[in-house]
């Protein structure tokens, strides 16, 4: 699968919804080119300290040109500068991270269209050649969404039962199950401890339910709301060792890619704030030598990403039905 669609694909999705204000329709052939999201004001539904906040947020994203982009991210070079540049976004900003990034159930899929990324038929049972070589197989996106750790902070608070994420699970560790808090809509098809095998990340590696969120729960992305009962939370994970991580390079240099693809914030109520940020930013790209912007035409007054439960929700989830849940639970 060629990743730089796939990322500008899932980018263009959520521009989209933005532009719409509502839940949009992913469908739509991308651009080839990322553009900035467009400011909206902050869903009505949305909890009061989403909209009321000192703080501003700016966008950043790459600007690697695509006649380039396969060549940048095969590198070693470009792996270790995007954890790096993570890394220094960590220690050194308010940084927000969060990005709908599937993980791919492999076989026949016989989940409902509301599990599927995009909610999108054309996308269910596609066949795909997973590893070079190798027969093509089924393969079906599942909505997913990948936290960062202030992200995360929010999503606990949605907990209807199981456990929150713990600061261990944003670290890789191959010879342990990848953590995942599942929306209410999975209640009938898995259960905490389940564990799957999903194609993630070049492999297919071994997934655990450690938590179901609440019905009615919603992420704001953007200033839209998105409700998640038919998906998955993953922690973005830190793969501090590649080489035993088994992971290929670039794979791990495209994860931190949309790791970095995220927001910064600065103190609005300081007037030298903001320019302050643009100059240590810029600064930054250039002592990394990395071809990123700052979108701060395009700022945003409240947190770009928020989990909440809408309490009109509740009790409200659509029911779905499966025809045979066992499937869902091909068991490692």
């Amino acid at each position: 699968m060629n990743k730089r669609f796939l990322s500008l694909l899932c980018a263009l999705a959520l521009l989209l919804t933005s532009c719409a204000g509502t839940t949009g329709d992913a469908s739509a052939e991308p651009s080839g080119e990322t553009s900035a999201p467009v400011q909206e004001e902050p869903d009505s539904s949305a909890p009061a300290e989403a909209a009321e906040t000192d703080m501003a947020y700016m966008w950043i994203t790459d600007l690697t040109e695509d006649a380039e982009f396969d060549q940048y991210i095969q590198q070693e070079s470009t792996m270790e500068l995007m954890q790096e540049l993570n890394a220094r976004f960590q220690q050194e900003f308010d940084f927000q991270e969060c990005n709908d990034q599937q993980v791919y159930y492999v076989g026949q899929c016989d989940l409902p269209l509301p599990f599927v990324q995009y909610g999108d038929p054309d996308l269910k049972d596609q066949r795909v050649e997973l590893f070079p070589g190798e027969d093509k197989v089924l393969v079906t996106p599942l909505t997913t969404w990948e936290v960062g750790k202030s992200v995360a902070e929010s999503l606990n608070d949605c907990l209807a039962k199981g456990r929150a994420f713990g600061e261990e699970d944003f670290a890789f560790d191959p010879e342990r199950n990848i953590p995942m808090l599942a929306g209410w809509g999975y209640r009938d098809y898995t259960a905490i401890g389940d564990t799957f095998g999903f194609y993630y990340l070049d492999s297919i590696l071994t997934f655990e339910v450690v938590g179901f969120l609440e019905a009615g729960t919603t992420l704001t992305a953007y200033g839209v709301s998105q409700p998640i009962d038919y998906a998955l939370c993953l922690p973005f994970l830190d793969i501090e060792d590649p080489e035993q991580s088994g992971i290929s390079v670039e794979s791990i240099a495209f994860h931190y890619m949309q790791r970095n693809d995220g927001f910064i914030g600065y103190d609005r109520s300081d007037p030298d704030a903001k320019q302050e940020t643009i100059d240590r930013l810029n600064a930054l790209f250039q002592e990394l030598g990395v071809n990123y912007n700052v979108y701060d035409d395009y700022e945003f007054v409240f947190v770009p990403f928020q989990f909440y439960v809408a309490e009109q929700a509740q009790g409200e989830i659509q029911e779905v039905s499966c025809p045979t849940a066992e499937k869902l639970r091909f068991l490692l």
